[in-house]
């Protein structure tokens, strides 16, 4: 199994979609509102400026799910390390959002701690957002909403973009031809692949009495281990590459912080 790559510079639809939560803000209600958006990174077209009364998994994941069934899934998901995208210090990041992309044959992409510019062309749609949708604010999450759904028609179908040579996000973008599945499809590993059960505390057993500690975001999943010698493994889940695991040292090496090829 060979790692796959981030694509930080798409050059079609649907390779990479970024997502984020503009930071939070009082309406006029004084209670807070924190729009959720998803957008295409190449055509700069976006799919949902929602807003929400939390960051949580339970309210975000619905909308991903409007959205892959309206617009089909991308290749990779870039976001920021925040809740419920990412945890910093899981293994690969992960947090159970990023592993259910995964299962949809998503790859997860963190912008490194600190550094939102990374994610620029979303970044900068938000500071235009921020300056038409929340200056002032919306009464309640409904007259929010309406300013939010102003906001994304005109982005999308009237706006033009010098990175798009002059042409509008709608006028670019294509709906996705990888499919939202109605369920997850079993993922069979390669038959060099070990395959190991992540138990409810983030474990797997490696032996008699032997324990190794990788995430509790993968908990109730199955992991593979495939050995390049003395011991020493690369960790997969499904097709995504996690990092390394020596089991003589019965320590992990987590890829978003170890990215040269572990020696042996």
């Amino acid at each position: 199994m060979e790692p796959k790559k981030p694509i930080f510079d798409p050059q079609v639809p649907n390779e990479v979609w970024s997502a984020d939560y503009k930071g939070k803000f009082r309406m006029g209600n004084k209670k807070y509102c924190y729009p959720l958006t998803i957008a295409d990174s190449h055509t700069r077209y976006v799919f949902a400026a929602k807003g929400l009364h939390s960051t949580t998994m339970v309210n975000t994941k619905p909308l991903f799910i409007d959205v892959f069934r309206k617009y089909g899934l991308p290749l990779q998901i870039h976001t920021d390390n925040g809740a419920p995208f990412a945890h910093i210090n899981s293994l690969g990041r992960l947090s159970k959002l990023s592993v259910w992309f995964m299962e949809l044959g998503i790859q997860p992409v963190f912008s490194d701690p600190a550094h939102p510019e990374q994610n620029g062309r979303h970044e900068r749609m938000h500071r235009e957002l921020k300056g038409e949708c929340t200056r002032p604010p919306g009464h309640s999450l409904q007259a929010q909403q309406r300013k939010l759904n102003r906001f994304v028609n005109e982005y999308n179908e009237l706006r033009p973009h010098e990175g798009l040579g002059l042409k509008t996000p709608a006028s670019v973008h294509e709906i996705s031809d990888r499919k939202y599945p109605k369920t997850i499809v079993e993922w069979e590993y390669q038959k060099d692949v070990i395959e190991k059960y992540v138990s409810c505390n983030g474990l797997v057993i490696t032996g008699r009495n032997a324990w190794l500690f990788l995430t509790t975001a993968l908990a109730g999943k199955n992991v593979g281990f495939e050995e390049i010698g003395n011991r020493i493994y690369r960790i997969f889940f499904r097709e995504f590459f996690l990092g390394y695991a020596d089991m003589k040292g019965r320590q992990v090496y987590d890829i978003m912080t170890y990215k040269d090829e572990l020696k042996l």
